[in-house]
């Protein structure tokens, strides 16, 4: 039988006194929290039949950190499998560039989610759009997907799976893109400066 995936978005608490929430995509209605990230991962086989989530399961962890710059708030998600210290040393790179204004700027201009943040994603060259788009909320999200390139650069592109939050977006088949097309592919096609954002099947 062929195992559910579940992406299941977790948001790092800020303060010692704040629990680790979560939520996900694919189960309406899933939320909730606990103390930690190891209690999250012992209670999880719990929480996902109190769900009704058919098992077996193959859950797919994002880590979210969240920060405020200026009054504007934005996410920096994270996917914790095997590309763990690529993705960590892309959102270093972006945190470094929200440190200088004008690339601060430039960034925290890109569409936001439905709750009013910028969501950047930490994305490797192998992942495809169909892995991020899984990660979006059905409701209707957008994110900037980010990527190192060479030694110093930051690659960026926008995602949405909703019209009204990103106006310029176009669908995916416009673009020469499918849900199959990895990070790679589109990095090839839309290189670093050349803004392309793309509108996923709702």
């Amino acid at each position: 039988m062929r195992e559910n995936v579940i992406d299941l978005i977790v948001i790092s608490p800020n303060t010692d006194d704040e629990d680790w929430t979560f939520h996900s995509p694919q189960i309406t209605g899933l939320v909730g929290g606990r103390s930690s990230l190891l209690q999250l991962r012992a209670d999880l086989p719990e929480i996902l039949r109190f769900a009704d989530v058919p098992l077996p399961a193959q859950i797919r962890f994002h880590v979210e950190d969240v920060y405020d710059s200026d009054g504007t708030s934005y996410i920096i998600r994270q996917s914790q499998d095997g590309h763990r210290t690529e993705r960590s040393a892309t959102a270093q790179r972006l945190r470094a560039a929200l440190t200088v204004a004008e690339q601060r700027e430039q960034l925290l201009s890109s569409p936001r989610t439905r709750t009013g943040e910028v969501l950047f994603i930490a994305a490797v060259p192998s992942d495809t759009l169909h892995d991020i788009s899984a990660q979006l909320h059905p409701s209707g999200d957008a994110a900037v997907v980010v990527c190192n390139v060479a030694d110093e650069l930051l690659w960026s592109f926008h995602l949405t799976n909703a019209e009204d939050l990103d106006a310029a977006a176009r669908p995916l088949g416009d673009l020469g893109l499918s849900g199959g097309t990895t990070i790679a592919e589109v990095m090839r096609q839309r290189p670093v400066g050349s803004p392309a954002p793309a509108l996923l099947a709702s």
